[in-house]
């Protein structure tokens, strides 16, 4: 039986895009429903076979506002499907599998990634994505063994495999493929040592001076891990920097700690910059890896989007800030994915008030909590057909 609350993503024109394996010179993102309604399919007839996806699919909509299919990072499917999701617009990804494996992704969406699994024998996965998963089994006392190291790039838990379907939970360290790797005592010592000198930074120098040590860290930080997994750390310490001064913040991310989720659902976050150091914003994220994306200009408004693209990360830099905004202040806020009509109430009796519809379409729902003293808030983004713009039409 299907859980309560599970429904197929509202019936949409499919907006003809031409399928391409790179990102488009224009960043007007179109929804994708037929490829979307497909995988809500396959997702709706694993929770009817997989007895604990259930139990979670709910106690995600009531205790933390989100949706199961929000959490997926990838799905295994038969080689029966490949033809059907080959005609909705998934594509060949070239990426690293245990056995060779065919993954395919979708290239104009978020929607997850497929592998192709070739033995009939093969149970249905769904893997959903966590910041940890030491956390989530301890959240679920779980026993069964972690595939990868602590710290690792890649680890993987069975939660759990009944009746053809798998469960998986999966944590990635600015790693987009799919084995595991042990991590060597050198590299670990070089991890923590990132750690802790993006959190001893000064947050207390503005402006220019802020981006100067910033850059100086940075080249200390990339000669010991590397630039993705540089940034994969930084901003984990600026989410961390962020929520201590944010209640909003705090209230969501105990509600998703206690499930042993963490940060998994993060969409993006954004910084605010004076317009005079913008491009130098624009340089520091370049060297962590990030890409430009679509570039919203009107008026005042100057926002440029970046992804990058091992980490997954997405940055908004918007160049409304003042003279003395400084990089070291934070994340202006975080925004995660969620169920806009849950998670406004669920918040408001914690205290959180004032959840405020931004935008309002088919293809996204954005809701921002009250702006706190410290100049923080926290959006929820409920996407529809694995849109993956942010409801502006895009200047470039």
């Amino acid at each position: 039986m299907i859980c309560p609350g599970f429904k197929l993503p509202p019936e949409q024109p499919l907006v003809p895009e031409a399928v391409t394996a790179r990102i488009p010179a224009c960043f007007d993102w179109a929804s994708a429903v037929d490829a979307a309604n497909l995988l809500h399919a396959r997702v709706s007839r694993f929770l009817e076979l997989n007895p604990f996806a259930p139990e979670l699919f709910i106690r995600l909509r009531d205790e933390t506002g989100t949706d199961f299919f929000d959490w997926i990072d990838h799905l295994v499917l038969r080689s029966a499907d490949e033809k059907a999701l080959r005609e909705v617009g998934f594509e060949t990804q070239t990426i690293e599998t245990p056995n060779g494996e065919t993954v395919l992704h979708h290239p104009r969406t978020n929607l997850p990634r497929i592998i192709i699994s070739k033995d009939i024998k093969t149970s249905s996965v769904v893997a959903l994505r966590v910041e940890s998963v030491a956390d989530f089994a301890a959240a679920h006392r779980l026993t069964g063994p972690v595939e990868g190291k602590p710290d690792s790039r890649y680890r993987k838990l069975c939660v759990q495999d009944k009746n053809g379907t798998r469960l998986e939970v999966v944590e990635r360290n600015a790693y987009p493929g799919f084995v595991t790797s042990p991590i060597h005592a050198a590299d670990l010592r070089k991890k923590n040592q990132v750690v802790q000198l993006w959190r001893e930074m000064n947050r207390t120098l503005k402006g220019g001076e802020s981006l100067a040590e910033a850059n100086r860290l940075l080249d200390t930080t990339i000669d010991l891990s590397g630039r993705d997994l540089v940034a994969q750390f930084f901003f984990a310490e600026e989410r961390r920097h962020w929520a201590a001064q944010n209640f909003a913040a705090r209230t969501q991310k105990e509600r998703q700690d206690a499930l042993g989720l963490g940060w998994g659902n993060q969409d993006a976050c954004a910084y605010r910059c004076a317009p005079e150091h913008f491009e130098i914003w624009l340089d520091f994220l370049a060297r962590l890896g990030f890409q430009k994306r679509e570039r919203f200009q009107d008026g005042k408004l100057n926002v440029q989007v970046l992804e990058q693209n091992k980490t997954g990360l997405v940055v908004l830099v918007d160049a409304g800030g003042s003279e003395e905004s400084s990089l070291f202040q934070g994340l202006h806020y975080l925004a995660v994915r969620g169920i806009l009509d849950l998670i406004g109430p669920q918040l408001d009796k914690q205290g959180v008030t004032a959840v405020e519809l931004i935008s309002n379409s088919a293809s996204l729902r954005r809701a921002a909590t009250l702006e706190e003293t410290t100049g923080t808030h926290l959006e929820i983004l409920e996407r529809q057909g694995g849109y993956k713009g942010f409801g502006q039409k895009a200047a470039s």
